[in-house]
């Protein structure tokens, strides 16, 4: 599922903001009643889902979605608890200057990877101090549900670091992926001095 917080505009270009729990079933319903239970799983409003499925024909809860939202770590992991369902979420924290850089790459303003690093960092900030080691929500260690990695830490050690995250989620697997450091191509080495 995806949990977000999730902003909607209307007919008349007013925005709408709400939190939103998408089961993945709600990507792609076959029918309207499908639809109607995402409507109350995703805490989407009657009127924003009136307008919004009235103009797509009620067939796809995409459309209810923008292209690109926040997770709210934090609600994500108390929707899961709160059913008895237990949770573990993963933070990869990466150079934020390589990851602004590769965002630029990408046609994205500066202005607004900017605002997008302070709102997730936020957000991941928040889970973290609740749901993390020692978190304020956290009953004993053992229990954490978030944990951060770092994918430069990941990209040095290797196998060694990856056995870690594997042994701290409690998973029994020896499977290595290729390694592959997608910082290199956004570090450009500095010209040889010259003598």
């Amino acid at each position: 599922s995806a949990l977000s917080e999730v902003s909607v505009r209307n007919a008349d270009d007013t925005q709408i903001l709400l939190d939103s729990i998408a089961p993945v079933q709600c990507f792609s319903p076959s029918d309207v009643s499908i639809l109607q239970k995402c409507k109350h799983d995703a805490s989407i409003s009657q009127e924003v889902f009136e307008e919004v499925s009235s103009r797509q024909q009620a067939e796809d809860m995409v459309s209810l979605l923008p292209n690109r939202y926040f997770v709210n770590v934090t609600s994500h992991i108390e929707w899961y608890l709160s059913r008895d369902i237990d949770i573990s979420v993963v933070l990869v924290m990466r150079d934020t200057s390589i990851s602004k850089k590769e965002w630029i790459s990408c046609g994205i303003s500066s202005t607004l990877v900017d605002a997008s690093f302070e709102k997730s960092m936020g957000l991941m900030k928040e889970a973290f101090v609740a749901y993390g080691m020692h978190g304020s929500r956290v009953p004993k260690v053992g229990t954490e549900h978030v944990l951060i990695v770092s994918y430069e830490g990941l990209m040095e050690m290797k196998d060694s670091y990856l056995y870690e995250v594997y042994n701290e989620l409690g998973i029994d697997s020896t499977f290595l992926p290729s390694f592959i450091d997608g910082n290199a191509k956004y570090i450009i080495d500095p010209p040889p001095e010259k003598h």
